[in-house]
This record gives structure tokens, C-alpha cells and sequence, in this order.
């Protein structure tokens, strides 16, 4: 632990050299999250402008800290623009990889299954919602998102 206390304010020190000054709301007990976060959402945005650039409009959300994207576009894709990103901002210790993530779709489905969820399933929008303004019903299609690939940066 005390290696990390002398060797934090370092890596902090450097990040912000390289215009990583982390995000709003940092407080002491979180500024090590909120500058690595910084780093992270730079290089995310840049890898989805990479594969736009290349391919039609796609799917994709982020969450928590991985990326997930349409099953449209190779995993291998993905992670050459993320190697290419990193590259290009000299974090060369930054990595990728791809997370098979079939057990978590299997326990997915049986939790939406057990909990009486069906695929074409109905939700109804908030009144306030701007997309709702007849007050219409939405499909909820979950299975695009539970099949997308996930990438997660290694650690």
C-alpha cells in the first residue's frame, strides 16, 4: 500500500500533463477513478469514430467499462482500432479483449424468464416521455444488446 501512495500522485501527475484532468464531481476519494475514466471515455469515443468511419451507422452501448457492439462488426475490428487508438495516444499498456459472455446471456434469459418477462414483452413510457407522446406502448427488444460482443479493457 505504500508503494501505491507514493506511485499514485505520479500516474495522476502524468495523466494531467497529458490533458487527462479527470471528470466533474472528482473528490479526493475518487479523483483516481475520474482521471482513468477520462483516459478510458477518450480512447472509447475514439474507436467508435474509427469503425463509423469505416462501416454504415451501428449499434452500440457502453457499459460500466466495456464496450458493446453490434454482432455486425468482428470482434477483430474492434480490437485493432482499440490497439490503433492506444497506439495513437501512447498507452501502450492499454489492451482489449473480448469477453465471451454466453454464461451471462444463459443467466440472463432465466432471470427474465423466471421473473415472467417474455422477448415480445410490452412497456409502457412515461406520460413526460418525448417519445411518447400518445402514449403509445414500446417493444422492449433486449436480445440485440444481450448478443452483442463485449470488449473490456485488460487489466
Amino acid at each position: 500500500m505504500t508503494e501505491l501512495h507514493h506511485v499514485i500522485p505520479l500516474a495522476i501527475g502524468r495523466l494531467e500533463q497529458r490533458g487527462y484532468t479527470g471528470l466533474v464531481g472528482q473528490t479526493e476519494r475518487n479523483y483516481v477513478y475520474h482521471h482513468t475514466a477520462h483516459v478510458e471515455a477518450r480512447v472509447v469515443r475514439l474507436v467508435l469514430h474509427m469503425l463509423r468511419a469505416s462501416r454504415p451507422l451501428f449499434s452500440h452501448a457502453l457499459v460500466h467499462d466495456a464496450l458493446l457492439v453490434d454482432n455486425r462488426i468482428p470482434a477483430a475490428d474492434v480490437l485493432i482500432a482499440f490497439e490503433t487508438v492506444a497506439a495513437a495516444l501512447e498507452l501502450p499498456m492499454l489492451r482489449a479483449v473480448e469477453k465471451v459472455w454466453t454464461p451471462d446471456l444463459q443467466q440472463a434469459r432465466f432471470n427474465l424468464q423466471s421473473a415472467g418477462y417474455a422477448p415480445n414483452a410490452t412497456i409502457p413510457c412515461d406520460a413526460e416521455d418525448a417519445y411518447d407522446e400518445a402514449s403509445t406502448l414500446y417493444r422492449f427488444a433486449a436480445r440485440p444488446l444481450f448478443d452483442a460482443q463485449r470488449i473490456v479493457p485488460r487489466t
